[in-house]
């Protein structure tokens, strides 16, 4: 939850409505690639991921992340030739 002033209320409606804009944006550059016939990777998070964040720039949250990435780029599973869940999880904030 935001905080209730209108700084926090504007900083979280800003963050959620770039959120929504930058996953439209996939969507339809996934949508043109398919159509053109070209094979969109794509790297995403795990929803699995669950390492606590304290914050922007918090650095044990940073390097469980990257150690993550790293992991799966050994498996060779850091790219995806599907679009990961859409859902609005994960947006960078508190629900």
């Amino acid at each position: 939850m935001p905080d209730r002033n209108i700084p926090g209320i504007l900083g979280r409606s800003i963050g959620v409505a770039l959120t929504a804009a930058l996953r439209a944006e996939v969507m339809l550059v996934y949508i043109g690639a398919q159509r053109h016939g070209i094979t969109l990777r794509i790297a995403h998070v795990d929803p699995s991921f669950d390492h606590p964040s304290r914050g922007p720039f918090d650095g044990q949250y940073m390097q469980a992340l990257y150690e993550v990435g790293v992991a799966d780029g050994k498996k060779g599973t850091a790219f995806g030739d599907t679009l990961p869940e859409l859902s609005m999880h994960g947006s960078g904030g508190p629900q």
